[in-house]
C-alpha cells in the first residue's frame, strides 16, 4: 500500500496538532515509524541469534496498536490475535517496550539512565561507565542529543557491544530547535563506522517524522502488509538530495508570504516560541560491530583527508 503524499492531506494537520506535538517535546520513542523500521530489520534477519538488549535511555511506545499489531503478525505468524496482544501490552504503559523487543527475540532487557525508574543501571551518561558485560543490541533512540558528552556515550556503546552486535540510533538530523544540544548528521555515522570497522546495515534519512507518524496512525489498517506508509531514503552510500516532505513543500510554496510576515512574527508571541517551522528530520542508523578492537575516536573525513595529504602526516 502506498501513501498519498498530497499537500491537502498534510496541510490538514492543524496548528493545534503541532502544538500538541511540541508540548510532548517531539518525542520519537518507539513510534509507528520505528515499528516499521524494526519490521524491516527483522525481515532481513538482522536480529537473528541476538538475545540481549541495552536501551540507553528507556523508551515508551507511542506507536498505535494497529502498527504494533501488524508488526507482531509478521514477526510471530503463529499468534492468533496479534492486534489484541498489541493492545494489551501497549496498555502496560512504560513496560511495553520489553514485550516489543521480545517479539524479535530480544528477551534479555536492560536499560541505563540516571533517573528513569525503569533503568536496570543508574549512571550519569555524561561520565564513563562500565557495566561488566556485553550486549547483542544497544539502542540510542532520542537520548544522545540530550547528553553533552556525546563521545563518552559512543565510546561506552562500543565497549559494551558484543562482536557482531548492533548499535541502533534514532537521532535528529535537522529541525527541532532547542529540542536537545545537538543534531547528528550522516557523516557522524560514516566516520564512526570507518574508524571502528562497523558495517553499516542501515542509514536512512526519515523526513518530517512527526507528520509521518500522524499519517501512519491515521491510515494504517489491521492486516495491511508491507510496503508500509513510512517514507525513508537510503543514504548509506551517499547523501542524495532528499525530496522535500509535504510540510516543507507546503511552507516552501508560501515562502513569499512567510518573508512578508517575518518582521511581524519577530515581534509576535507565536514566533518567539516557534523560531523554526515544525520540521523534525531524523536518521535511523544500524551499525554492526566487526571484531573487538579498542575504540578509535573518529576524525571527520574531510579533515582527515587533508591531514593525510600534508607532508609528514
Amino acid at each position: 500500500m502506498e501513501t498519498d503524499w498530497t499537500i491537502p492531506r498534510v496541510a490538514a494537520i492543524s496548528l493545534i496538532d503541532w502544538r500538541i506535538v511540541t508540548a510532548r517535546e517531539s518525542k520519537v520513542a518507539v513510534s509507528s515509524t520505528v515499528v516499521h523500521w524494526f519490521e524491516s530489520l527483522h525481515q532481513r534477519a538482522v536480529f537473528a541469534g541476538k538475545r540481549s538488549i541495552l536501551e540507553i535511555g528507556p523508551q515508551d511506545i507511542t506507536a498505535g496498536p494497529t502498527a504494533v499489531g501488524n508488526f507482531i503478525a509478521g514477526a510471530q505468524p503463529e499468534v492468533e490475535d496479534p492486534h489484541a496482544i498489541a493492545a494489551r501490552f501497549i496498555a502496560d504503559g512504560v513496560w511495553a517496550t520489553h514485550r516489543f523487543y521480545a517479539t524479535v527475540g530480544l528477551t534479555d532487557y536492560f536499560g541505563i539512565d540516571l533517573e528513569d525508574p525503569r533503568a536496570t543501571f543508574r549512571y550519569d551518561l555524561n561520565r564513563p561507565f562500565s557495566l561488566g558485560r556485553r550486549f547483542d543490541v544497544i539502542t540510542n533512540f532520542g537520548t544522545l542529543e540530550h547528553i553533552f558528552s556525546v563521545a563518552s556515550v559512543i565510546e561506552a556503546t562500543h565497549n559494551h557491544l558484543a562482536d557482531g552486535g548492533l548499535a541502533l540510533f534514532i537521532l535528529p538530523s535537522r529541525g527541532g530547535y532547542n529540542h536537545g544540544f545537538y543534531n547528528i548528521h550522516s557523516n557522524f555515522y560514516h566516520d564512526l563506522a570507518r574508524h571502528n570497522r562497523y558495517e553499516i546495515v542501515d542509514l536512512l534519512a526519515v523526513p518530517d517524522i512527526v507528520s509521518q507518524q500522524l499519517l501512519v496512525d491515521k491510515h494504517e489498517k489491521p492486516g495491511d502488509l508491507p510496503p508500509r506508509l513510512t517514507k525513508w531514503y537510503d543514504i548509506a552510500n551517499n547523501d542524495p538530495a532528499i525530496p522535500m516532505s509535504p510540510i516543507e513543500t507546503f511552507l516552501e510554496e508560501r515562502q513569499v508570504f512567510r518573508l512578508a510576515l517575518q518582521k511581524v512574527r519577530q515581534r509576535g508571541w507565536w514566533f518567539k516560541r516557534n523560531p523554526e517551522p515544525p520540521i523534525f528530520e531524523y536518521i535511523f542508523a544500524a551499525l554492526r560491530k566487526v571484531g573487538d578492537a579498542p575504540f578509535v575516536m573518529p576524525m571527520q573525513s574531510i579533515y582527515a583527508a587533508k591531514r593525510e595529504g600534508m607532508p609528514g602526516a
